[in-house]
């Protein structure tokens, strides 16, 4: 059986910029106002990294200790984003016939591999 896994922004669907803005909220909601991305490699990389990455520049001695109320808050911020931004998050051309293709092979086994 082979594997074959997909991101999801860029790959699945487009987002327009949704997870960065939704980080952003969580990160003030939770570590204050200063929190910000600049400067920060966010394209590819696993949020609790983006998060400790900013947490650290805003000198959080311990991001660690942040991180579950972060994610909690991230979680809640990003279905905001989904649900109201413009614009909508948008599926790629050809992305549900080519979801239906590698689903029907039994040879095949697909999944997510997404950093956020």
């Amino acid at each position: 059986m082979q594997l074959i896994l997909f991101d999801i922004d860029g790959t699945l669907l487009r987002g327009y910029g949704a997870g960065a803005r939704a980080l952003v909220r969580a990160g003030r909601a939770i570590c204050g106002p200063r929190f910000q991305l600049d400067g920060i490699t966010i394209s590819g990389g696993l949020d609790s990294v983006i998060y400790e990455d900013a947490a650290r520049r805003m000198g959080i001695p311990d991001p660690d200790a942040l991180h579950d109320a972060f994610r909690a808050r991230y979680l809640i911020e990003l279905a905001h984003e989904l649900a109201h931004s413009t614009p909508r998050p948008q599926l790629l051309p050809g992305v549900l016939p080519l979801l239906a293709a590698v689903s029907a092979r039994p040879d095949l086994a697909v999944g997510l591999l997404t950093g956020n």
